[in-house]
């Protein structure tokens, strides 16, 4: 088994770190998923609940880069235009997008009811994930997670907050936007005028001179897939998510289980619970009618998988979906 590398998330939406546990809310099988195999389940990035993940920042950040190069003086910017066309269209169809995948938690201190966090306990949750009643929320110190996680193959993963406000979204694509093009024209400058070989083909060229042609390109593609699977629709603000993006080294490393969407791909991580400090501190049983025996089951599952120092507390919304 491989550590994963942590790669640092730059966006905007990574200045603030949460405070307090994050919370991951599921039911009875995920519990005992988790628990019982020392893994997380990493969901597909287009198998989320959010119908516009992943290609909401994507779209945007490639609109913002046509209309900044047509805004342009740059002499060749229609052949940049077309260029950018088709890489964007490979990349679209690419199956290097099923190496991206996503495991979210629930930053529930970032909440507030006057002086009310609701630490794990939040209404709007147990009606997705309780399922009449069989609902739980993991309490992880998002610090110390970073250090348990592993995997099979090689893993890249990232750590942030979703970013739901437009305007900040729209700035940071801006921004990206921006910085690329700038990056790209100085470099195809260079190349256009000093290294193209005329008695070579176009792909001969630009194979030739790499650094000059396909790799600020695949650059940018970097940073608008990273940027795009941070960035949610305002309307599932109340999330207030934060997530672990985990980028494989190959599609086939994926497992396949069924969900609401069909057949899904996920990537199984494991998680160290006995690593110290502990990643796991809380486990929040939901709303039911069986709350005290199911955190009976719950210290139970623990105690066969000797994981210690996490306090199962019932939940305190009088709700019921029995």
């Amino acid at each position: 088994m491989e550590e994963p590398e942590r790669k640092p998330n730059e966006s905007a939406a990574d200045l603030a770190k949460p405070e307090g546990l994050l919370y991951h809310y599921t039911g009875e099988e995920g519990l005992l998923g988790i628990l019982e195999s020392g893994a997380i389940w990493a969901t597909h990035v287009r198998y989320l609940n959010d119908s516009s993940e992943f290609t909401l920042g994507w779209d945007k950040s490639w609109e913002k880069l046509l209309e900044l190069v047509a805004l342009s003086e740059f002499p060749h910017k229609e052949q940049l235009k077309r260029i950018y066309g088709r890489f964007r269209k490979i990349i679209s169809s690419s199956p290097e997008h099923s190496m991206y995948y996503v495991w979210c938690l629930t930053d529930d201190a970032a909440t507030k009811v006057g002086n009310h966090c609701f630490d794990g306990d939040r209404l709007s949750q147990w009606r997705a994930y309780s399922g009449g009643g069989h609902g739980f929320s993991l309490g992880f110190d998002a610090a110390a997670l970073e250090g348990c996680f592993s995997t099979k193959s090689k893993v890249i993963y990232t750590l942030g907050r979703c970013e739901y406000d437009e305007a900040k979204q729209n700035e940071r694509i801006e921004s990206l936007a921006s910085e690329h093009l700038s990056d790209f024209l100085k470099k195809w400058e260079v190349y256009f005028h000093q290294l193209r070989d005329p008695s070579l083909t176009a792909f001969e060229n630009l194979k030739k001179n790499a650094d000059y042609t396909i790799a600020p390109v695949l650059d940018m593609y970097t940073e608008f897939i990273q940027f795009g699977a941070f960035i949610k629709h305002r309307g599932f603000l109340e999330e207030n998510e934060w997530r672990f993006v985990f980028v494989s080294e190959k599609a086939s490393d994926c497992s396949l289980r069924k969900s609401r969407f069909g057949l899904t791909p996920y990537l199984p991580v494991g998680l160290d619970f006995h690593a110290s400090p502990a990643p796991l501190r809380r486990i929040v049983v939901g709303p039911g009618p069986h709350k005290d025996e199911w955190i009976e089951t719950a210290k139970l599952v623990l105690a066969r998988r000797d994981i210690s120092g996490v306090d199962v507390i019932p939940s305190d919304i009088p709700y019921r979906n029995w």
